[in-house]
């Protein structure tokens, strides 16, 4: 049948001494004459890894992918995509456990270049691509797979696309190279990552309410950035996430927020390179554009 359900990888799935991350994703392909707009992603995550550990508190990262697949070998060199958006969702601890059947979340998708709703090309290859980075060596998240007929690439929120193959699905685990290979899981299924588009930009309504101002400095960085906000009222809980430009998740930073506040990012180990800071809190999202030079 086409029921979901949760799907554990199995431990040759990881190098030995790999951290237990895993970055799947599906392919898209945009028509011709759409006018569209990449709008959010849906997909569906466990309360819990597969040993009883809560991930509530950890935040994953799903990102869009512009793909032109330059040698035809149909994987996806980090030569051959371009970072179009991002969206980081927090895990809550109310999402199903793996033994169950799964339910599905929604991830705003914001261009990381000017914050906007990116804008999606006629006749374009596009991935999505969600990447969670474990917490620890032995924490491993179950995916999500289904062989339901609307999360094979074919339909978005009432929006037909071209029908891809049931192979449309990339997966990488631990590795650190940045390659993602196209393949499949076996018998039709794919990951639960959906994409959601629009014919108008729905920016206006997915900024951080009651944000003010963000400002970051030094920037160029060197050792730390220091990021300064004011706010309507205390933004709580956030999380700060720096992207490099391939669209890698390389620091995550937890902090509670006020309605001015400063926080101060520590960058001795990051080299140099064009990166991006996601500010994450309960109302929304943003990302601002960060260059490090040691």
């Amino acid at each position: 049948n086409g029921a979901s359900h949760f799907f554990q990888l199995g431990a040759t799935a990881y190098d030995e001494g790999d951290v237990h991350s895993v970055y799947y994703g599906v392919h898209y392909r945009i028509p011709n004459g759409g006018g569209f707009f990449a709008d959010r992603a849906v997909i569906s995550v466990p309360s819990q890894d597969n040993g009883g550990e809560m991930l509530a508190g950890n935040v994953l990262t799903v990102k869009l992918y512009e793909w032109n697949d330059a040698d035809e070998d149909m994987n996806a060199q980090d030569t051959e995509r371009t970072i179009v958006a991002i969206g980081i969702y927090e895990f809550t601890g109310s999402e199903p456990a793996p033994n169950t059947t799964p339910s599905t979340q929604e991830v705003q998708l914001l261009g990381i270049t000017a914050g906007e709703a990116p804008a999606l090309k006629d006749d374009t290859d596009y991935i999505l691509m969600v990447e969670f980075d474990s917490p620890g060596d032995n924490i491993n998240m179950p995916l999500a797979i289904t062989r339901d007929y609307d999360y094979t690439g074919n339909f978005v929120l009432g929006e037909q696309v071209p029908e891809v193959s049931a192979n449309s699905t990339f997966i990488k685990t631990g590795s650190t190279d940045t390659e993602f290979n196209f393949g499949g899981l076996g018998y039709r299924y794919v990951p639960v990552a959906r994409l959601y588009i629009t014919t108008s930009d729905p920016t206006p309504v997915r900024e951080i309410a009651g944000l003010n101002s963000i400002t970051l400095g030094p920037n160029p960085a060197s050792d730390y950035i220091q990021m300064e906000i004011t706010a309507e009222e205390p933004l709580g809980d956030s999380h700060l996430v720096l992207f490099d430009a391939n669209g890698f998740a390389v620091k995550y930073f937890q902090v509670h927020l006020g309605t001015f506040d400063s926080v101060q990012m520590p960058l001795a180990d990051v080299p140099s390179g064009q990166y991006y800071l996601g500010l994450k809190t309960a109302s929304g999202q943003q990302f601002q554009p960060v260059q490090i030079i040691k």
